[in-house]
């Protein structure tokens, strides 16, 4: 890397994983970052590898929660005094104008997950974040979403798409809940389109808007 001008260029930025049979575990990072505007961040990122698998890491990360000893009994949290449920969160203003970040990874593995054709763009204009595309294989199924969010204005305003068609169950159960392990199968398509403002009861009712559907078979 190197920085002229209040300017980052990141040439090379390279992590190297242990290898498997399955990826070679090479993430790549490049890209600027501008530095130069006084109120805003601008410039792109982009993260490559042709193939990840981090099955290893999961593995080692994900223990489970040991339980609390014999005779023990929580700590009981101090009573506070509860927030007002009708104020909307602040708005919120980031630091960052016109910023683009690409992830594209070929292959993606963990145990018997697997995700190819990962495509994901994010862009960043002070407080509205845009996700489009965002779109994977997932064990052959396609799986998509656009994310429109405003966080400049008091509770938020948000658009969301999302759809997966025919996704395998067997991959995902024998995954991450093992102990029904080789008990599901089947496939299940999931589509959903929420779009509304503001976060609490008075603004969901009055502004949220969407549908959702979710269909199995064969399980």
């Amino acid at each position: 890397a190197s920085v002229a001008k209040q300017i980052a260029q990141v040439r090379q930025c390279e992590l190297t994983l242990t290898p498997t049979d399955r990826a070679k575990n090479d993430l790549n990072l490049t890209g600027n970052v501008d530095f130069s505007k006084t109120n805003a961040i601008t410039g792109s990122l982009k993260l490559a590898a042709e193939s990840l698998d981090v099955t290893h890491y999961y593995d080692l990360f994900a223990g489970k929660t040991q339980p609390a000893a014999a005779g023990t009994t929580a700590a009981q949290p101090a009573a506070s005094t509860p927030a007002n449920p009708n104020k909307e969160p602040d708005a919120v203003k980031l630091p960052i104008q016109n910023f683009t970040f690409d992830a594209n990874i070929g292959r993606l593995y963990l145990r018997e997950v697997g995700i190819t054709n990962l495509l994901i763009t994010a862009k960043i204009d002070g407080g509205h974040v845009v996700l489009n595309p965002c779109q994977l294989q997932l064990n052959g199924a396609p799986v998509s979403a656009i994310v429109d969010l405003d966080l400049s204005v008091p509770g938020y305003k948000y658009d969301v798409v999302f759809n997966a068609n025919a996704v395998p169950l067997t991959p995902m159960v024998n995954s991450f809940v093992p102990d029904r392990k080789g008990q599901i199968g089947g496939t299940t398509t999931v589509s959903a389109q929420i779009k509304g403002a503001g976060t609490t009861g008075a603004n969901l009712k009055q502004n949220l808007a969407g549908k959702f559907s979710v269909l199995s078979t064969n399980m």
